[in-house]
């Protein structure tokens, strides 16, 4: 393997050497017999990770499109983004273009939500 820079970021993650051999395989498709029964038997597992019974779904989108799917599934109207950095400052955003009711509470980056303010946010 060519030596390369390490990553250390939120994303782009580093990829290890067995993960990156088995996307050299040629791809399923995602409404085949092949891909359910991959999915199948990894959904069990996936629960297991997550510590959970309730279904796991994936998602092949950036993390912008989870969170677009999130809102539009999950927020009727309005929507309280607590923000304390750029990642949930997209909160905000996104919700925003899915033409919800979108309030921020901005806290500074590295402090905690204070659950008065919360709770006045929450109130109005």
């Amino acid at each position: 393997m060519l030596p390369h820079d390490k990553l250390f970021t939120p994303g782009p993650v580093e990829v290890s050497p067995k993960t990156l051999q088995a996307f050299s395989q040629p791809m399923i498709g995602h409404r085949g017999e092949d891909f359910k029964n991959l999915y199948r038997d990894i959904h069990p597992k996936l629960q297991t990770l997550f510590g959970t019974k309730q279904p796991v779904f994936l998602s092949t989108s950036s993390a912008w499109g989870v969170m677009e799917a999130a809102i539009r599934n999950v927020v009727d109207r309005g929507v309280l983004c607590c923000m304390c950095g750029a990642f949930s400052d997209k909160w905000l955003d996104v919700a925003r273009r899915c033409g919800k009711n979108a309030e921020p509470l901005q806290v500074d980056w590295g402090k905690h939500i204070d659950h008065k303010d919360l709770d006045r946010a929450l109130a109005s």
